[in-house]
């Protein structure tokens, strides 16, 4: 049946430029592409030289779009979708391409409807106009498709001809990566999609319009990537986890500890909180994956962070250490640098240069780095300090075990007098505490110290 009829004078431009001989092998390769679904494309046939007639395979009454009830527009949208999620997302970077200027069309008028299915006549038309309209479909449809540029590599070479299997919805299907290691295929936004690489690499993520980069380092998974396994077999497996444990002890007292905080747990692809419950964590998430743990415990330090790769059904005791309680004026912390000089009229400052660059002194007495607040909490100045009785002291710490990184500790005489000022500074750091002793004569003069935490 006939549809409609158009002209190479036509407002809007085609991808097939109105030629016969062009639409009609396009054409081809567009039911190729399209496979069960090629009906939702008319067929193109020349009357004369200007004129192309729009054929669907149909010979019942068609409506259009334009011209449907509210029911039967609810319809063609509802089987619209189905054929765009079915032909057009799913394919590859050159696929999609061809595929998605197929899909355009001048109006709303040119969608018809047959014998419950949806043909477009005529298809292929993309804008030469400003004010031409695109992506009608998508727009009926209510969402947007995307591109999911997805990159493997091991060891810092691509990884060619490797499956990745991906699903939403019901549909599945298995992709080839190239001889970049790059996989890109158009997919729908505003739906959870499935990434998997058979017995190796789950994620689910949902698209933002434009284009989305997922990148994969396949360097601690075994090559041994096959074609055979199914998506159903993986998803299976994954789904089949049970969660790992980690408890929180406080070994040096042989305790569980039941104080609330948060275990931080770091993996090359994200950084995640989890919140402590009865001195236990359980994770769902980052199996067979190396990750780095690390805790926010009041009054309690972990050494370092420590590195695990979680199993299912495993469990792993987390050891931290009461945090040391120096005898010494300020609060207690982990990093924390405590000096003292004796009662003499010497204004001596301590400075702290935090891992995120960020300067703790006099004038900015509190800085936050990495979800960590650190403090200068004692300030003495000269003429408080030569009226005291015991020895002056100025104190910074970091609470709940501090940022990991690199920590500058500046000690500066900024006034008073030039008479040699003898300064211990203690460095409470990873549960250990360190002692220095030194001298700062002159006004001005100040000495640095690098701390590793």
């Amino acid at each position: 049946m006939i549809l409609k009829k158009t002209t190479k004078n036509s407002k809007i431009a085609s991808i097939h430029t109105g030629d016969l001989k062009n639409i009609t092998k396009l054409y081809r390769v567009i039911l190729t592409l399209a496979g069960d679904y090629g009906w939702v494309f008319a067929k193109p046939i020349q009357v004369k030289d200007d004129l192309i007639e729009w054929e669907s395979q149909f010979n019942s009454l068609a409506i259009s779009y334009s011209e449907a009830d509210e029911a039967t527009k609810k319809e063609i949208t509802s089987i619209l979708k189905e054929v765009i999620y079915s032909i057009l997302y799913g394919k590859v970077k050159e696929q999609f391409k061809i595929l998605k200027d197929a899909f355009e069309i001048p109006d709303e008028s040119s969608i018809f409807y047959q014998e419950g299915k949806v043909v477009l006549a005529p298809w292929g038309h993309i804008k030469s106009k400003f004010d031409a309209k695109r992506e009608i479909i998508f727009k009926l449809i209510g969402e947007e498709g995307a591109r999911l540029k997805i990159k493997l590599h091991r060891d810092f070479l691509p990884e060619d001809s490797a499956f990745v299997d991906i699903s939403f919805k019901d549909k599945n299907f298995r992709l080839k990566t190239d001889i970049n290691g790059i996989v890109e295929v158009f997919l729908p936004t505003k739906v959870k999609i499935n990434i998997s690489i058979p017995k190796e690499y789950q994620k689910t993520l949902i698209l933002k319009k434009g284009l989305n980069t997922l990148e994969i380092d396949l360097s601690n998974y075994p090559q041994n990537l096959t074609s055979q396994e199914t998506l159903e077999e993986v998803l299976e497996e994954s789904l089949s986890h049970k969660p790992f444990l980690i408890e929180i002890w406080d070994c040096q007292n042989s305790i569980k500890l039941q104080k609330s905080g948060k275990l931080k747990v770091i993996s090359k692809n994200k950084e995640k909180s989890f919140e402590i419950k009865n001195g236990e964590v359980t994770l769902e998430e980052f199996f067979e994956e190396e990750i780095l743990i690390d805790t926010i415990i009041n009054g309690y330090i972990l050494k370092e962070q420590i590195s695990i790769t979680p199993k299912s059904s495993g469990k792993f005791k987390l050891c931290l250490e009461p945090m040391v309680k120096l005898q010494k004026e300020g609060a207690i912390g982990d990093p924390r640098f405590n000096i003292t000089w004796p009662p003499t009229p010497q204004d001596i400052d301590i400075m702290v240069v935090t891992p995120c660059n960020e300067l703790i002194y006099f004038g900015e007495r509190e800085k936050i780095c990495k979800g960590f607040s650190g403090k200068l909490d004692i300030d003495i100045r000269e003429r408080e300090c030569k009226k005291r009785k015991k020895d002056c002291q100025e104190n910074i710490t970091f609470d709940n075990g501090g940022p990991r990184g690199e920590y500058i500790v500046i000690v500066k005489k900024y006034a008073g007098t030039n008479e040699k000022t003898p300064i211990t500074l203690t460095i409470i750091n990873n549960g250990k505490e360190e002692v220095k002793h030194f001298t700062l004569k002159k006004v001005g003069e100040e000495k640095r110290f690098l701390v590793i935490h």
